[in-house]
């Protein structure tokens, strides 16, 4: 009989017989012992764990060599530029590009050894301003009050005391000078502070509330001269008022018959608990 059975599941079955006699021959392959792919992943190991060990110890080497030779350049620069200065005014320094293999703090520190100069003339430069500015304004507020005191007008801003000098017959005599008249200035009354405990001694005065008081003719002209118009305004008002009434005896009723529903509630539940 012819066997049905396809040749890739043949294959699968008869795998052990073909395996058992390829060993028989004497064969020996590396998935029997893995002696072989052992010793392969070792040596690639083995390199892969030498070279970063050197690229490691190259690497610091690298960044010190480079930035040394960076600083190096910037001291030339720097004294090239200082011997320049005689004649012309050094320019800024040039700010140094960041190394290869250089980390961002020793670049960081490297551009700021470089600007620390400039940087620290600025700020002296900036304060040395700042002072003279003081100092000005010193001389020109002394110059102001001499001015005043000896009767003369006072110097125009940015004009020293010296440009106005004393007339010849003022050199020797020193005339009073006239007492400025104190200015008159109107300031609301502060409020009182207010305490806990403070007692009323009298009743609050309201002069507005008096001044805007009406006359008995201005509140008479509100009531109706016509007696049909007030007999009929009585009536509204006895008839509202009533209703208001009605309303609030309704109302009251209302609420009355809520408790004693409430209440009756209660008692039926008190009996049915005592029932049980």
């Amino acid at each position: 009989m012819k066997d049905d059975t396809p040749k890739g599941a043949l294959r699968i079955l008869n795998a052990a017989k073909v395996q058992a006699a390829f060993r028989k021959q004497g064969r020996v392959t590396s998935e029997d012992t893995g002696e072989h792919t052992l010793k392969r992943k070792r040596g690639e190991e083995k390199k892969a764990a030498k070279s970063s060990d050197d690229s490691k110890a190259n690497e610091p080497a690298k960044i010190r060599t480079e930035a040394d030779k960076e600083a190096a350049k910037a001291e030339k620069a720097a004294k090239a530029s200082g011997e320049e200065g005689g004649k012309k005014k050094a320019g800024k320094p040039e700010i140094p590009k960041i190394g290869p293999n250089e980390t961002l703090g020793e670049y960081n520190r490297r551009v700021e050894a470089l600007m620390r100069g400039s940087v620290n003339k600025a700020i002296k430069s900036a304060e040395a301003l700042k002072g003279q500015q003081i100092q000005a304004l010193k001389a020109e507020k002394a110059a102001r009050r001499a001015a005043a005191q000896a009767g003369l007008p006072p110097p125009k801003p940015g004009s020293s005391f010296s440009s106005n000098p004393l007339p010849a017959g003022a050199a020797g005599k020193k005339e009073p000078s006239p007492s400025p008249e104190p200015e008159e200035r109107t300031f609301a009354e502060a409020p009182q502070r207010r305490r806990l405990n403070d007692i009323a001694l009298a009743p609050p005065q309201l002069p507005k509330m008096r001044q805007a008081k009406k006359t008995p003719s201005e509140i008479g002209s509100k009531i109706p001269l016509n007696a049909g118009q007030k007999r009929i305004m009585e009536e509204e008002r006895e008839r509202v008022i009533r209703m208001y009434r009605d309303m609030k005896a309704r109302k009251e009723q209302e609420k009355a018959a809520e408790k004693e529903e409430k209440e009756a509630e209660k008692r039926k539940k008190k009996k049915a608990r005592k029932s049980q």
